[in-house]
């Protein structure tokens, strides 16, 4: 058998007076069910609540320097952390866990844990890189609430491949506006010339406007159209007519007037000659 050793408690006279008087409590309880199930088999029973008159209910249980027993706090054995988590005395031995504001929040790599809809899964943002010193990720939504929606795993380099500030030039294969048009601003920046199409196109359609190798200037007055300027071809090998009264013209005494080759110059009666022209060239010249 294993030896024993004989334990030595000292304890003052006060002490002994109500150690005493728990063990008569406890002594007369187990007395009282032992009488009970004396005579009954597999008896359920259940001990009296001892009482400890010198403790505070509702409180956990320490041994004090002494090793006597005694209540404590929740408080004496939780302490918070500055900037990170604050400790609260409820005043009933429970205390409130609260983060501070302005609080530095640090987690481990595993990330940040934010549950889905349902409460089933969780979103989980944390680092991807190794990060050479700390830095920040600053989302600024303006004074609404805004959506972010991402397919896939893009990233910036998906998206941008230029600078498209304000003050760059960028170029793209093709961009697409609504019909408020494409709007540049004017020479002080105070208003837009607005370009636009100006009808219901059946299908898409091109203008290309051909400068060649030049600066050229377009100067429009009113809103002219191709029909304010032709009724007729005017092309090389056209032989346009006008009337006398449109555009009549004074063509000056020594003009040199050279027709080409199989062409003619024809010179109607909306032109007024004044003196000697000089015509040069093997076409045709008619006044008519």
């Amino acid at each position: 058998m294993p030896s024993t050793q004989p334990i030595k408690i000292t304890v003052s006279k006060d002490q002994w007076e109500k150690l005493t008087q728990q063990l008569n409590y406890l002594f007369k309880d187990i007395y009282h069910y032992l009488d009970e199930i004396k005579s009954v088999d597999n008896k359920t029973f259940e001990m009296g609540a001892v009482s400890y008159a010198s403790l505070t209910a509702s409180r956990l249980l320490a041994l004090d320097s002494a090793n006597v027993v005694e209540t404590t706090d929740i408080l004496s054995w939780i302490t918070g952390t500055t900037n990170q988590i604050t400790v609260t005395d409820d005043g009933d031995g429970t205390v409130t866990l609260s983060i501070p504001s302005g609080a530095v929040l640090t987690l481990a790599n595993t990330g940040l844990h934010l549950l889905d809809t349902n409460a089933s899964h969780d979103l989980i943002i944390k680092p991807g890189s190794d990060l050479t010193a700390d830095r920040t990720y600053t989302i600024t939504t303006g004074d609404s609430d805004r959506t972010i929606t991402l397919q896939g795993n893009p990233t910036l380099n998906n998206w941008f491949d230029q600078s498209v500030k304000i003050a760059a030039s960028p170029t793209f294969a093709g961009v697409t506006l609504g019909n408020t048009g494409l709007h540049i601003l004017d020479t002080d920046s105070s208003h837009d010339l607005i370009i636009k199409p100006g009808s219901d196109l059946t299908a898409d359609k091109t203008l290309t406007i051909t400068t060649g190798d030049s600066d050229r200037t377009i100067t429009l007055s009113g809103n002219p159209t191709l029909s304010d300027w032709f009724d007729q071809a005017v092309k090389v090998a056209s032989t346009p007519k006008f009337a006398a009264n449109l555009h009549r013209q004074t063509i000056p005494s020594g003009t040199t007037i050279t027709v080409p080759d199989d062409y003619e110059f024809i010179v109607g009666n909306g032109y007024n000659i004044e003196g000697v022209l000089d015509i040069q060239g093997s076409g045709a010249l008619f006044v008519i």
